[in-house]
């Protein structure tokens, strides 16, 4: 990449509907494409998505041969890889399953690793800063290969959590010394490959509400990072505009990760092509939105300390909360008949019914025209362009 190109959106999902939404855009454009799954979505144990990474790789391999896209147009990346899955159980099982699972990220060929140990295990006194770092660093021993872009940091948000809300922000004091045990630690191993961190801007979003980074506060640690040869990585942009994420990229942010805007607005079109299904398919419906409704709250987990509020409240935030818990509902067995059927549905109508009832005019259908698309996934991809449009061109497509 030339130029500005020194930055690329981070798709952290495992959603496979919304990755082949990706694929497809990226191979319209001739984009590069950079796709992270969590410690929690994948992992050597399957994780909630029930992929193993060697899994997660191929599946999507698998996408990129039946699209014609280029395999080294793609980078897989571990997201929060660390103990996070794990703590639960005893350090020393968290610990070891976090060893087995770099090991695993890098057997699959992962080309980005974020390791992330800023959690205090279950039998461990709590972490300092400097404790973090070093587990960190004893993460990066078992897998510093020059082919691996490593990003670290001691105030990563916690996957998809709320605490995402938080008004931290990290002070330039903290980021120097932080960042110095690191370059002395690459000294003494003469490891001279970029790396990036985990810094926190005040950057957030809530159920409804989005928090934009405070981008003028930034100067001296961009001219830090700059002068030490180091990029930042932005978590939880989601739902920024374009213009707040170009000024990330212009303040050396390599990686902007955006994971619950794709599967909210994912959701959006499944809600949508439900719609048309209920006025115009003559087979057997979907009911997807009452199979997700009941699946939620027969296995509330993944919401539940995230919602509050009276029952039409929750009610509400349960299809509507832009946190998106909804995204680990898709995997559940009857929610994955209810899709299939659905998408056999949709699939059997006419593109141009699909389209005027989107509001949509089939000259958009042009870019894609040399692609194997189906309706489905061409109304999935009406839904996500926006986001993935933004992304691209914050970082200079």
């Amino acid at each position: 990449m030339n130029g500005h190109k020194k930055s690329l959106p981070s798709f952290c999902t495992s959603n496979f509907d919304v990755i082949k939404a990706i694929i497809h855009y990226a191979k319209a454009k001739n984009f590069p494409i950079l796709i992270e799954s969590t410690s929690s979505q994948v992992n050597q144990f399957g994780g909630y998505t029930n992929n193993k990474p060697h899994q997660f790789k191929n599946k999507i391999f698998k996408i990129c041969s039946e699209l014609n896209f280029p395999k080294k147009m793609i980078m897989l990346g571990a997201d929060h890889l660390g103990p996070f899955p794990w703590l639960q159980y005893k350090g020393h099982i968290a610990w070891k399953n976090s060893i087995n699972l770099l090991k695993s990220c890098i057997k699959s060929n992962y080309k980005k690793i974020h390791i992330d140990t800023c959690y205090n295990l279950k039998d461990q006194k709590k972490l300092s800063k400097k404790d973090i770092i070093e587990k960190s660093l004893e993460l990066f021993q078992i897998a510093k290969k020059k082919n691996i872009f490593f990003v670290f940091g001691t105030e990563t948000p916690f996957p998809g959590s709320i605490s995402n809300l938080r008004e931290n922000f990290t002070k330039v004091e903290t980021l120097k010394k932080e960042i110095n045990i690191y370059l002395e630690y690459f000294k003494t191993i003469n490891y001279k490959s970029r790396f990036a961190y985990v810094i926190e801007p005040r950057m957030s979003f809530s159920h409804f509400k989005i928090s934009k980074p405070k981008i003028l506060l930034l100067k001296k640690h961009v001219d830090f990072s700059k002068k030490n040869f180091f990029f930042f990585e932005a978590h939880s942009t989601d739902y920024q505009s374009q213009s707040v994420l170009r000024k990330l990229v212009l303040n050396n942010f390599k990686f902007l990760k955006v994971g619950p805007e794709l599967t909210f607005f994912f959701l959006k079109a499944i809600l949508a092509m439900e719609k048309i299904e209920k006025n115009f398919s003559k087979d057997k419906k979907s009911k997807i939105t009452k199979v997700l409704l009941l699946n939620m709250k027969k296995y509330p987990f993944y919401w539940q300390k995230y919602y509050k509020g009276s029952k039409s409240y929750i009610h509400k935030l349960l299809l509507q909360s832009k946190l998106d818990r909804v995204r680990y509902y898709w995997d559940k067995k009857e929610v994955s008949k209810s899709i299939f059927l659905l998408k056999k549905n949709i699939n059997k109508l006419k593109i141009n019914l699909i389209l005027s009832e989107l509001k949509n005019d089939k000259s958009k259908l042009n870019i894609f025209k040399k692609s194997k698309i189906t309706n489905f996934e061409f109304v999935v991809l009406i839904f996500l362009k926006k986001t993935l449009e933004k992304y691209y061109k914050a970082c200079f497509f």
